[in-house]
């Protein structure tokens, strides 16, 4: 696949905007690619400015800026879901970047570039997509498990009750929206239905429907979810516990979980999975890179604070787990996938396309994504903004 630069050594660099782009050239769109120029490592403005006063260009060939220095400290942070603790998670990580950044470089896969502006251009891409945003999700109206064809979409609907929606057509489509005087257009996948509003519909939906599911992936807001609430919220503890997994998900079925470093976060999906009587049986990783292939921001030796990376843990029921292993279902128990953010707040790469790519023909054939801010090609997506990067705000159209 052009999407995949294999390597042997445990990573694969993923180019997710070539991945966008292929799935919505057919609509005559590609993804905006200042959206992609992520050129420098992630920095305050502040210290951006200084530090361009220190070095006016990156070192392209030099490795020490992205080496890990172990602490006492992170030895103690014990993170259950990654088997290990965060010193030696940084470690092999780190270890794993500069072989990424090597290889990357090797086959012309990251530019030597001078970041001139702190990712300037691809932050004012972002936020102007975020302000085109029409607010279609409205809390306490009638979640409705009935599928209406897409054609009956309108935001007036959506203040009254919000079914699923279905969109049959093989090349996808444009669905225009306007709500209070505004229009925008989104790009809807081939094949897929969406639902707005909160992940647990999916629940009825399945005792209404009976629709199951081979792959679902999960991305909770967990940053939000370290903010104290009030009470009267729900947390997403109550969230993710609260979705039927034992029956959304198929036999011999695969969840995908994205999970952050917060060892209270492996706690309660520790948990979560004990209840399903779900067991691990992969962790793969995010490395986030520039365009020169380095690492986003540097390994902290701290859970607070941003890492390079993010994690995916994978899971199976205990029960079918043997039997799985044995005809090759299992995906590869770990993986490193390096690839550049888009630059939108917790915008992940596409697990379920690489999924895909990765394994045997017949994986993730009807998956489902919890907690969605964009849409999959024959995929089913439940979240309160399943269409926000579907904007057309975020893509330009293809000149032809």
């Amino acid at each position: 696949s052009m999407l995949i630069d294999r390597q042997s050594d445990g990573f694969i660099i993923w180019d997710e905007e070539a991945h966008i782009n292929s799935a919505n050239e057919k609509l005559g769109y590609r993804i905006h690619p200042d959206l992609f120029k992520i050129h420098s490592q992630y920095d305050m403005d502040s210290a951006f400015e200084k530090k361009k006063l220190l070095q006016t260009a990156e070192n392209f060939d030099s490795g020490d800026e992205d080496s890990y220095k172990g602490t006492e400290d992170a030895k103690r942070v014990k993170l259950q879901l990654f088997d290990g603790n965060l010193d030696t998670l940084n470690t092999q990580l780190s270890a794993i970047a500069t072989a990424v950044k090597k290889y990357g470089r090797e086959i012309g896969r990251y530019r030597r570039e001078i970041p001139a502006n702190n990712n300037l251009s691809a932050r004012a891409k972002a936020k102007e997509g975020m302000e085109a945003e029409l607010k279609l999700m409205t809390h306490g109206v009638f979640p409705s498990t009935q599928s209406e064809p897409i054609d009956q979409f309108s935001a007036e609907m959506l203040t009254v009750m919000s079914p699923w929606f279905e969109s049959r057509e093989e090349e996808g489509r444009i669905l225009k929206i306007s709500k209070q005087s505004q229009e925008r257009e989104y790009l809807i996948p081939p094949e897929v239905s969406f639902h707005i509003g909160d992940a647990t519909q999916v629940n009825n939906f399945y005792h209404h429907t009976g629709d199951d599911y081979d792959f679902i992936v999960m991305d909770p807001p967990w940053h939000n979810l370290s903010v104290k609430r009030k009470r009267t919220y729900e947390t997403s503890d109550d969230v993710i516990g609260a979705i039927d997994m034992p029956n959304i998900l198929k036999n011999e079925g695969m969840l995908a979980i994205w999970v952050t470093n917060a060892p209270r976060v492996h706690k309660m999906v520790h948990a979560t999975l004990a209840e399903w009587r779900m067991m691990r049986v992969g962790v793969w990783f995010w490395l986030k890179t520039t365009t020169s292939g380095r690492p986003t921001t540097p390994f902290i030796p701290y859970t607070s604070g941003k890492q390079p990376y993010e994690g995916i843990i994978f899971c199976v029921r205990k029960v079918d787990e043997k039997q799985m292993r044995l005809q090759g279902k299992l995906p590869p128990q770990e993986l490193v996938i390096a690839s550049t953010p888009m630059c939108v707040h917790s915008r992940k790469p596409s697990l379920i396309e690489i999924y895909r790519k990765m394994m045997p023909a017949k994986s993730a054939m009807k998956p489902l994504e919890i907690f969605a801010r964009s849409l999959t090609s024959g995929c089913a997506s439940i979240g309160y903004e399943p269409l926000l990067l579907q904007n057309t705000a975020f893509f330009e159209k293809i000149e032809t």
